[in-house]
């Protein structure tokens, strides 16, 4: 009998790159407040914030770090689902909240980028680096495009994670045709070369944004 094909698994967290998190764990290790050491702030480029945010939730877990993530949308989320109120949705005061917080969290600014143009937010940021605040708070700042001003580029560190063109787009390819089959009753494919213009415009896209785009052209093709 041939064996069920386990569907992938929308909540699959990636691996954290060996030097973000040595940056974390370093942080932790060491009692920061004594040492007088400047962790950075972790700048974030990611297209992929849900699968980012996941992975950053188990390693504060792991280093028994309370977590919290920042959006304009929500205000400051604790790791528990608990809303801090509406007063945090002002980036200033979310990260006035992050400076009175003594226990040493994680924090992720999630759509960090708008907030960096405020002369205001940007000053507050550089004090707590420059206080070595950064180390007893961890925080990460993502965007899918996250430009650093120049004041805080000597206190930043820049990752760029998860990547798109991680994924092998012909397996992907060859997965999703085989979802599509399932859910219509009909093997469809493309033919050559609009299969092969597809796999190459979808080469470097994040993985959700690339299994889309193929979806789509074979449903297209489906009618």
């Amino acid at each position: 009998m041939e064996a069920t094909r386990e569907p992938p698994s929308e909540e699959a967290i990636p691996e954290i790159p060996a030097d973000l998190e040595n940056i974390f764990r370093t942080a932790t290790r060491f009692d920061a407040g004594r040492m007088r050491m400047q962790a950075p702030i972790v700048c974030l480029q990611t297209w992929e914030e849900k699968g980012a945010i996941a992975a950053l939730r188990r390693l504060a877990a792991s280093l028994q770090r309370e977590f919290y993530v920042w959006s304009a949308g929500k205000g400051l989320v604790k790791e528990n689902g608990q809303l801090m109120g509406d007063l945090y949705r002002e980036p200033g005061r979310a990260l006035e909240f992050i400076r009175r917080h003594k226990s040493g969290g994680l924090f992720v600014l999630a759509d960090f980028r708008p907030c960096l143009e405020d002369k205001m937010v940007v000053r507050i940021l550089r004090e707590m680096a420059m206080e070595h605040e950064t180390a007893r708070s961890l925080l990460v700042l993502t965007a899918p495009r996250l430009p650093v001003p120049p004041e805080l580029q000597p206190v930043c560190a820049g990752f760029d994670w998860p990547a798109g063109g991680q994924a092998d787009p012909e397996a992907l390819y060859r997965e999703i045709a085989e979802e599509v089959a399932a859910a219509t009753g009909a093997g469809i494919d493309l033919p050559g070369a609009e299969r092969e213009a597809l796999l190459r415009r979808v080469r470097e896209m994040p993985a959700g944004r690339a299994r889309f785009e193929i979806a789509r052209a074979l449903m297209a093709r489906a009618g």
